[in-house]
């Protein structure tokens, strides 16, 4: 999570999004976000002090006339969202990733991630 490249690729793949323009609780978009940003962060996640932001909450119409609840995340949230993606599918969509371990080993993926666990937390924080 200290790696400005990821923050920099979620950037690149949220602003593509046409909903990327819809602003969160702290009405901000991705429009003019920069280095700056990126570098509050991951200093923030240095220190362990980065916090989610309350989600805005809309109500959009369903085909049927009710009311579907939709949140809308913040900018910031959205890209710490997308980065936290990108970490996990690299991890679990790798051929060295959990499904490649359960084809090996015949375990389902929770008896793979059970025996694993010891390894990962051995390793210390990343």
């Amino acid at each position: 999570m200290f790696k400005r490249d990821i923050y920099v690729l979620a950037y690149e793949r949220l602003k593509s999004n046409p909903g990327s323009m819809t602003p969160g609780t702290d009405e901000k978009t991705f429009d003019g976000f920069g280095e700056g940003t990126i570098k509050l962060l991951i200093d923030e996640m240095r220190a362990e002090t980065y916090q989610c932001r309350p989600v805005k909450t809309v109500y959009i119409p369903k085909a049927n006339g009710k009311l579907r609840k939709l949140g809308l995340p913040s900018a910031r949230d959205k890209l710490v969202q997308e980065a936290v993606r990108i970490i996990l599918e690299s991890i679990y969509d790798s051929p060295e990733g959990p499904s490649s371990w359960t084809a090996v080993t015949g375990l389902d993926v929770h008896e793979v991630v059970t025996a694993h666990c010891g390894t990962f937390n051995k390793s210390g924080p990343a």
